[in-house]
């Protein structure tokens, strides 16, 4: 009877008189198993992780041979993100019971969270292949898992089969339909993608992150203009920002000119493009006028994670904290300023910023739009990017542009040294993009076959991870020749073996085109280190003017399209300057060397006397407004 009871109160998730319980029978009967496992189902419906690990444990010593105590021991570990703990677990689960689902599905997630990707993809293709007669949500749920893994192996087609096996099983299945979309954008179908993810959306009942998947897309179409982009963006930011529990009253000190705590919340920590812009801001900050504080919404470090740990101040991992408790961390910790660098790329933790834990929050660098919350006080940026005038309406947030840039680029420390551009021993010019090939729509590739047909000689090199696999080979191949242009000419690239490789590579580039309506950013970098100009157009929102920005920042406005012919003019005319190409090729790199966009120091100088102006204006007021009419603010 007592079982019979403790068992009704967790159907009835009365946890608190379960626990109670629970605890005193398993007390009164330390060797009963069964009531060990009810008392750890109680555990781990309140969250207590910590003691379902200890009740699993007890569970095993009883019953050595009890996989599902194995099982549920691995999924408490893998809650509180101790991974080589849960996969011993896991694996021990299924050494006694090979077909037990819950221990291959979770293996499965946690060899993808580790990067061990083949690993990862083996054992859900086996878990699928052993369990045929699994009840129908279970196996849709494997179908979409797997997706997730070929995702993360830049197996796109593959993806998609998983998804759509997932969805036969169950067309309601909201990650199936997520994944999905994913699939169909790395493979440059961004309308189909557009359309699985609002089924998504509409099934979900808190789409908070599959909204965010969506706005980030929507960058991407020109289709989308810059009034709807943001009335979308505001509309995320009406169902998801302010949670009821900000609170309004803050414990940090109003001294105007006290050393501030500012805190950077990203995900991206790591090997990637975000960090080859943060971390000289992070190298160069004055630290008797500012206080880092990284908040790392991040699983896997890796030798960058550990080179910007070893610049800030202070470091919290908060991958396992929900929105709530890293909100109360940042209020914990003091934080006069934060800033988010994420905005809705994946891994954000935007929700959190909703909750208004900090007097004065900025989103800068790492989303080319607004974040459409209220709470989201001011966004980083700069005249080009964003023109003063109609773009300061589409922003919740107010702009602040920094004067001589909003981006600092540190190169690679053993980049490749510069050869001579190609076309010298080629005889024909060779144009070159290395962006994410999401980016390259149909008005990008209409251009770029006008280009090639007005120089019929030149070739075209495509570079992106996505170009690993044959069908976006095939697709954009398919596309050239259906504007009358010899496949042969265009060659494309997928992953190379490291960075040194990949930059190598623009040593067979002689001119880079940009995409639109969504720009590149580290790629442009790369090839102006790397002596090669960029042929860059100007959009009408952020996405597609931060090649005005960095062009502008270097000094090479000639190399800015005012419109899609200017783009085609200026890329043949370049491309039949043999001579031009020669000085770029030659000049770029000391150019880059001795522009703002790669002085460090000056650029942390402008941040930092942003950070202080916009804390006086909090100091002064009580909240965070605009520091000068305009938006606009400098040194």
């Amino acid at each position: 009877m007592d079982k019979q009871t403790l068992s009704a109160l967790i159907q009835g998730n009365r946890l608190t008189e379960a626990l109670a319980l629970g605890k005193r029978l398993c007390a009164a009967t330390p060797d009963d198993a069964t009531l060990w496992n009810l008392l750890a189902s109680a555990q781990a419906a309140s969250g207590a992780m910590e003691d379902v690990v200890r009740s699993c444990d007890r569970i095993i010593a009883l019953e050595p041979g009890n996989a599902a105590a194995h099982s549920n021991r691995g999924g408490a570990l893998y809650s509180l993100r101790r991974l080589a703990q849960a996969e011993q677990a896991f694996r021990a689960a299924l050494s006694l019971n090979p077909s037990l689902i819950p221990a291959g599905n979770n293996l499965g997630m946690i060899l993808k969270d580790l990067g061990r990707i083949p690993e990862a993809i083996d054992v859900l293709e086996k878990l699928i292949a052993d369990n045929p007669a699994a009840p129908v949500d279970v196996r849709a749920q494997l179908y979409a898992n797997l997706a997730l893994v070929q995702l993360r192996a830049n197996l796109f087609e593959q993806a998609e089969q998983s998804c759509r096996s997932a969805l036969q099983l169950d067309p309601s299945y909201v990650p199936a339909h997520n994944n999905l979309a994913q699939a169909l954008k790395e493979r440059g179908l961004l309308a189909e993608s557009i359309r699985q993810q609002r089924i998504a959306i509409r099934l979900s009942p808190d789409a908070a992150a599959l909204h965010s998947n969506l706005l980030l897309d929507l960058n991407y179409l020109s289709e989308f203009d810059a009034n709807e982009c943001a009335r979308e963006h505001r509309l995320w930011g009406e169902r998801y920002g302010a949670t009821g529990a900000s609170v309004a009253v803050y414990s940090n000190n109003p001294d105007p000119d006290k050393r501030l705590r500012v805190g950077y919340v990203s995900p991206d920590f790591r090997a990637h493009s975000v960090a080859f812009f943060l971390e000289p801001l992070l190298s160069a900050h004055n630290k008797d006028r500012v206080e880092v504080f990284c908040y790392a919404n991040l699983l896997v470090p890796d030798a960058m994670t550990h080179h910007l740990r070893g610049i800030a101040d202070q470091w919290r991992n908060v991958w396992s904290l929900d929105d709530l408790q890293l909100a109360q961390l940042v209020r914990r910790d003091g934080i006069d300023i934060l800033v988010d660098l994420a905005g809705h790329t994946s891994g954000n933790r935007v929700r959190a910023f909703g909750r208004k834990p900090a007097p004065v929050q900025i989103t800068w660098l790492g989303y080319p739009n607004t974040t459409g919350l209220r709470e989201m006080d001011y966004r980083l940026t700069d005249e080009w990017a964003d023109p003063p005038g109609a773009g300061d309406e589409l922003h919740t947030e107010t702009l602040i542009r920094l004067p001589k840039g909003f981006l600092c680029y540190k190169p690679l420390d053993d980049s490749p040294e510069v050869d001579a551009p190609p076309v010298i021993r080629n005889g024909y010019v060779t144009f070159g993009c290395f962006n994410n090939s999401a980016k390259v729509s149909d008005k990008v590739l209409d251009a770029w076959g006008r280009i090639l047909a007005e120089l019929p000689q030149s070739r075209l090199l495509l570079k992106s991870r996505q170009l690993h696999g044959p069908s976006l080979q095939k697709r954009f191949l398919d596309e050239f020749s259906r504007r009358d242009i010899d496949p042969g000419r265009i060659e494309t690239l997928g992953r190379v073996n490291s960075t040194i490789d990949h930059l190598s590579l623009y040593g067979r580039v002689d001119i880079a085109l940009d995409t639109f309506p969504y720009n590149g950013t580290t790629t442009t970098c790369e090839a102006l280190w790397m002596g090669v100009p960029v042929v860059a157009l100007a959009g009408n929102r952020h996405a597609g003017r931060v090649g005005v920005s960095l062009l502008q920042s270097v000094g090479l406005a000639e190399l800015i399209a005012g419109s899609v012919q200017d783009y085609d003019r200026i890329a043949v005319e370049l491309g039949g300057d043999t001579e031009r190409l020669i000085g770029y090729r030659s000049g770029l790199r000391n150019r880059m060397r001795n522009a703002p966009l790669l002085d460090a120091a000056g650029f942390a100088r402008d941040m930092e006397s942003v950070y202080r102006e916009v804390w006086r204006c909090w100091c002064k007021s009580g909240s965070a407004s605009s520091p000068r009419s305009n938006g606009a603010t400098g040194s």
